[in-house]
């Protein structure tokens, strides 16, 4: 066994003691009381959306994109919504028949999702009609990022691509997997 190895375990062995041990009862103090908190502002809520299923069992994480008018919210079962800010009113709903793992990512008039496939796919702020969707290598559990001259998505492989947002042509493609 190598000499880091054994120190390793010898300074586990003593933390795990450590924890273990009993303090006696006279040592504990006891808990400070809670004091009453007084709230600062009310909060008013102005409107409620069901969105879905979020992201079932599958610790996915799906947060909704803002614009200055809308909310665009997705679940994992690959259903999108589009939200009036200001009332709450549903404008449109689109059941993309994919399983999604990552996004929405909203630029201009773009949204940008991830499915569970490894596509990138590319929707119309408008009315959520597919515009294009491009296959990498891996599936991407992060949102996509759009600027207005590239589309940037990180796969669970390691991978980073640059993408042409309008029509998902891959620009680049980076790699920290060892070659």
């Amino acid at each position: 066994m190598s000499r880091i190895r054994l120190l390793l375990v010898v300074i586990s062995t003593f933390f795990f003691l450590a924890c273990a041990s009993d303090v006696p009862p006279d040592l504990l103090e006891e808990p400070t009381e809670l004091s009453e908190v007084e709230a600062q502002f009310a909060v008013k809520k102005n409107w409620s959306v069901n969105v879905g299923y979020g992201t079932g069992k599958q610790r996915l994480k799906f947060v909704p994109a803002l614009t200055a008018d809308e909310v665009y919210a997705a679940d994992y079962k690959g259903r999108i919504w589009a939200i009036d800010r200001k009332t709450g009113k549903k404008l449109w709903k689109k059941d993309l028949q994919k399983l999604l793992s990552a996004g929405p990512g909203v630029r201009g008039d773009r949204l940008y999702l991830a499915t569970q496939e490894g596509q990138l796919l590319s929707l119309a702020r408008q009315d959520g009609r597919l515009l294009w969707s491009a296959q990498l290598d891996s599936e991407l559990l992060a949102i996509p990022l759009a600027t207005d001259e590239q589309l940037f998505a990180a796969t669970i492989d390691g991978q980073i691509y640059g993408l042409n947002p309008t029509d998902g042509s891959v620009l680049w493609r980076n790699s920290d997997r060892p070659s």
